[in-house]
């Protein structure tokens, strides 16, 4: 993961935390006051992870995510930690039957180009 993706999570349980005690906190507020983006922290308040909001892991986050750990689990300090393959995340995916790939279908072209042959009066 990158590092600007976990100063952003630090920073939201950070203020998550300070707000534990508070019956009804003001998130844009709250929001303002940390630097983070305000529709992320209130999803999070109302304990919405990314599957829940339909947008499930991609194959680019589930390697920044295995990546991620394997340098947290790297113990040996005078080495870098040992990277991941091109094809990990396929393989991985290949050998855990239960996490399904689905291609996302296309979006129809007037809708992508935003124009509309219907006139309205």
């Amino acid at each position: 993961m990158t590092s600007t993706y976990i100063l952003i999570e630090n920073k939201i349980t950070e203020a998550l935390d300070s707000i534990s005690d508070i019956g009804k906190p003001n998130i844009k507020a709250l929001a303002r006051n940390y630097n983070l983006p305000y529709s992320r922290l209130l999803n999070r308040y109302n304990g919405q992870a990314l599957d829940d909001r339909y947008l499930p892991p991609n194959r680019s986050m589930i390697f920044g995510a295995a990546r991620f750990l394997l340098a947290q689990s790297y113990t040996d300090s005078t080495t870098p930690a040992p990277g991941l393959g091109e094809h990990w995340v396929k393989r991985f995916l290949k050998r855990h039957p239960e996490y399904n790939v689905r291609k996302q279908k296309t979006i129809d072209i007037l809708r992508k180009q935003g124009s509309s042959t219907i006139s309205y009066p």
